[in-house]
């Protein structure tokens, strides 16, 4: 038997906070926490320095958190490529039997039509003046139904795009990356219809 060996990063063997990163952050939100209002200069700069430092403390953790989560991340990226990989030649054949299966019920179904068609319009040549007045025999054809003991089939609406521009708008979303890179580059100058263009401030620290 066959077996496939998938190679995997080493996982850290558990996970924990730095005490010290921790106490760190409580102190910069006992600190922070103080300051209720910015009524000057001097409490803007203290506003400043806070921002700095709890920026930087909340991105020293997440530096690593990335860390520990990237070997992870490429273990499972390696497992599914290593699945995919060892799965898509049952995931083709399971397209091809399925076109195949398909054709062969809407081959039927089309002849079952067919004749039932035919068995109608023979039956309204045969019929007498009183035929509306009376009901229909029940349908019979040559060609029976599939029997489906290990698989469903149902009925589904499918659709193709074949002119974008004829789409109606309601069956239409405004694609937000176009617009937040044309508002970005043309500023106040940008004018779309439909969207409202504003300026807000931003304040990062550096």
């Amino acid at each position: 038997m066959n077996h496939q060996v998938i190679k995997l990063p080493e996982m850290p063997p558990q996970v924990s906070i730095n005490a010290e990163w921790l106490q760190a952050r409580d102190e910069l939100l006992i600190t922070s926490r103080e300051i209720t209002r910015i009524n000057g200069q001097g409490t803007f700069e203290c506003a400043e320095i806070l921002l700095k430092k709890i920026t930087g403390t909340s991105n020293k953790l997440e530096k690593l958190r990335k860390e520990l989560v990237k070997p992870l991340q490429d273990a499972q990226k390696i497992v599914k490529k290593a699945a995919d990989t060892a799965r898509d030649p049952l995931e083709q054949e399971k397209i091809r039997l399925k076109k195949l299966m398909t054709a062969f019920l809407d081959e039927v179904e089309e002849q079952r039509r067919k004749e039932e068609e035919a068995r109608l319009a023979a039956q309204a040549e045969s019929e007498s003046p009183f035929a509306e007045f009376l009901e229909p025999e029940p349908s019979e054809t040559d060609t029976p139904e599939v029997d489906r003991n290990f698989s469903s089939v149902t009925k589904v609406w499918t659709f193709e795009i074949t002119n974008p521009a004829q789409v109606p708008r309601e069956f239409c979303s405004p694609d937000e990356k176009k617009i937040r890179e044309h508002v970005k580059t043309y500023g106040k100058t940008a004018k779309i219809p439909g969207v409202t263009i504003k300026q807000e401030t931003n304040i990062q620290s550096r």
